[in-house]
């Protein structure tokens, strides 16, 4: 990775979601790696996990697992239990 620079959210059903990255440098370019991510908005109305991609000068992009909290990705439903006597 040539520069720091920022992570595309794609998919998932939300919005808003934003984050950013800093490399680690070598005297190698092919080398350089990311070292770190940082979340700037987590976005909001994700329904599903969207595919984060880094945004650079390079032939070939990362791609990240996003592991998400919450209720997304399940399915959303509510169980009644009767207690005592159903008339």
């Amino acid at each position: 990775y040539n520069s720091n620079s920022f992570l595309i959210f794609t998919g998932g059903g939300g919005a808003g979601a934003n984050a950013s990255y800093t490399r680690n440098v070598s005297s190698n370019a092919l080398q350089n790696t990311i070292s770190t991510v940082t979340l700037v908005s987590p976005g909001a109305n994700y329904t599903t996990t969207p595919v984060v991609t880094a945004v650079g000068s390079n032939s070939i992009a990362a791609t990240f697992v996003v592991t998400m909290g919450g209720r997304a990705n399940r399915v959303q439903f509510e169980t009644l239990v009767a207690l005592n006597n159903v008339a």
